[in-house]
């Protein structure tokens, strides 16, 4: 299994932050490959671009306000993930994401792949935060 986690600390609140990167339809807006989002009861459906070739693909979603966390996954794909979100020095916050794809995993991106795409999803860029 390749795993991979980062972290970066964002000058807004923890539950602001929460707030924002936990809306399915603003993950367009920090996540550099997808274009479109939705969800619906723990149900998700992503579509998007990854180096040149387009994806669709469906998983499962669980929000837990409460603890900050975001998990989710897609069973075909063998890739799962978990956000939380933190309180930082300063009344900012912190995001730590960690991703999980399975050695049978399809088409499963090389990890140079992966770090450009952590790289590229810094939600700290974006301004409503």
């Amino acid at each position: 299994m390749a795993e991979y986690s980062r972290s970066i600390d964002i000058p807004a609140s923890a539950d602001s932050v929460f707030a924002f990167v936990s809306d399915v339809s603003n993950f367009p807006r920090y996540v550099p490959t997808t274009r479109r989002a939705e969800a619906e009861l723990g149900h998700v459906r992503v579509e998007g671009v990854s180096h040149g070739e387009r994806y669709e693909d469906e998983g499962r979603i669980h929000v837990d306000s409460e603890r900050r966390v975001m998990r989710w996954g897609s069973g075909a794909s063998g890739y799962r993930g978990e956000l939380l979100v933190s309180e930082a020095g300063s009344g900012g916050a912190q995001i730590e994401i960690n991703l999980h794809f399975s050695d049978a995993a399809e088409q499963a991106p090389s990890p140079q792949q992966v770090n450009e795409s952590l790289d590229q999803s810094d939600a700290s860029k974006n301004p409503r935060l």
